[in-house]
């Protein structure tokens, strides 16, 4: 029902069963946060699917754990427009790449102020997944993640700003914390 410009305020509470996964914003540019942050404002995805799919330009999610996704491609959340991706608990996701964040937008999606633990690929990209994205991924927690192939915590394809952001305990074949295939 939201239309393009819209703001979803999510109410504490852990949301689960069906619309509480493989959320699509319909190209809609829509800023979706929790009124009270994301200790208390869980989507619980119940390996049913993703939590979101960010397809609207200038979208922003903020504020929410999201847990148990399940799918190909970002198990927590798929963006492939310029988006922000800002102040999220993302754990506990899988997916072939990109097992939290899996991102694909040319123009930039941004990732900061994250916590990302604890998800899992059986490819690449363990916490996240970047292809094709020059956006900054800073000041975020990525940690305990783990990918069966390459970036246990980051896989990029390209050279993009990674700052200030505390990467340990990722683990990989290649590139327990960070791997990129460009530079």
């Amino acid at each position: 029902v939201a239309a393009s410009g819209d703001t979803i305020l999510v109410a504490p509470g852990t949301y689960t069963g069906t619309g509480n996964y493989d959320i699509d914003l319909l190209g809609k540019r829509l800023v979706i946060m929790s009124s009270h942050g994301p200790e208390v404002t869980v989507i619980d995805c119940q390996g049913q699917g993703r939590g979101f799919l960010i397809n609207g330009h200038d979208s922003v999610l903020k504020g929410l754990t999201i847990t148990n996704g399940l799918a190909s491609q970002g198990g927590a959340v798929y963006s492939f427009r310029p988006s922000t991706i800002r102040d999220n608990i993302i754990t506990g996701n899988q997916a072939v790449s990109g097992g939290g964040i899996y991102t694909v937008a040319v123009l930039a999606t941004a990732i900061t102020s994250n916590i990302i633990t604890n998800n899992v690929a059986t490819g690449d990209g363990g916490g996240i997944y970047h292809e094709n994205n020059g956006a900054p991924t800073d000041s975020n927690i990525i940690c305990g993640n783990s990918a069966a192939g390459r970036g246990g915590g980051i896989y990029q394809n390209v050279s993009d700003s990674i700052r200030d952001n505390r990467i340990c305990d990722n683990s990989a074949n290649t590139g327990g914390g960070i791997y990129c295939s460009h530079w």
